[in-house]
């Protein structure tokens, strides 16, 4: 057990320092080209903290661990939710724009529709996964297309700012940890998963969605507390989608097709992710109106009284997986 437990810890390791200097080397560059924090947690950073779940995934559906895959992909928007928006808005109140709530969330609420109506049939097939992953291309054109032509690429890169060739080597560094880490985690959990009997759907759902999600923690939290609160909201609602359409996606074409898709995750964990993600949306709307009427005192958005519930709730969500397998 003492082997797949350090395997776990390092793999966990890797990840985070890999997501970090992932994230530092494309946001020098998108600083370069000089786009706004919003855009860049929509794209950059929200594709640079996802590439932990991808790798994962993309992994364990080589290793014909579905079930890990896709459990990791719901696992982790819970947890980008429950725990990152939820920790994030007890640091700083996160104002959501109208023009965000209409387009981009509506777009995530969409995505997480669509890929549960694919897996309604308990099947995660190569068809699947195509769209899933067109879905993520078209989503990731659109969002930028739609930055650009909006004009919120003006000069309002948040970061640090480096050079073009130590960007491009913070990159490669992070990717080659995140390959590293992920093939070294997937092995651990699943040694430990087998030896206790757990489900791989109640490991990827707990232990590894839960570790993929610190680069989202970390960035939304750093972002927050430096009033970058664009980067936070648009890491997780591009998280969100990026891990449907892409984490989804990549199972479904490097796994077997099709792949069985555990009944628990369709059944529990799907309206579980739909659910926070609708809480996500009301608060994200109460902030709106609280932003108009003028209250006095009160947050301008999703503030600590929001966060305090999603956290809460997914706490008691986590306590439910563990009773349950238990």
């Amino acid at each position: 057990m003492l082997l797949p437990v350090l395997a776990i810890a390092a793999g966990f390791t890797a990840l985070f320092v890999g997501a970090d200097r992932l994230v530092a080397g494309a946001s020098g560059l998108a600083c370069n080209l000089r786009v706004s924090s919003l855009l860049i947690g929509l794209t950059v950073v929200s594709i640079g903290t996802s590439m932990p779940e991808f790798f994962v995934s993309g992994v364990a559906a080589l290793r014909g661990e579905s079930s890990l895959a896709v459990g990791n992909a719901i696992g982790s928007n819970i947890a980008n939710i429950g725990m990152v928006l939820g920790a994030t808005a007890l640091v700083r109140a996160l104002t959501v724009q109208a023009k965000l709530l209409r387009r981009e969330m509506t777009v995530m609420l969409g995505a997480l529709l669509l890929t549960w109506w694919l897996l309604f049939d308990a099947a995660l097939s190569t068809l699947d996964g195509v769209l899933l992953l067109s879905g993520l291309l078209a989503f990731t054109v659109w969002t930028v297309r739609a930055g650009m032509r909006e004009g919120e690429g003006e000069g309002e890169g948040g970061g640090a700012t480096y050079t073009t060739p130590r960007a491009v080597l913070f990159v490669l560094i992070g990717l080659a940890l995140l390959t590293i880490g992920s093939e070294v985690l997937v092995w651990g959990a699943v040694m430990i998963a087998r030896h206790f009997g757990t489900s791989e759907l109640i490991i990827g759902l707990t232990v590894i969605a839960v570790g993929t999600s610190l680069p989202e923690a970390a960035a939304c939290i750093a972002g927050a507390a430096k009033g970058e609160v664009g980067i936070a909201v648009g890491n997780i609602i591009g998280s969100n989608v990026f891990n449907m359409f892409g984490v989804i996606g990549i199972t479904g074409v490097l796994g077997a097709s099709p792949a069985a898709v555990d009944s628990a995750a369709l059944a529990r964990d799907m309206p579980v992710m739909v659910a926070m993600s609708l809480a996500m949306f009301f608060f994200a709307i109460l902030g709106l109106r609280t932003a108009r009427v003028g209250t006095a005192n009160a947050p301008r958005g999703i503030g600590a009284g929001a966060g305090g519930v999603l956290l809460g709730a997914y706490v008691c969500y986590l306590a439910f997986l563990v009773y349950t397998a238990a």
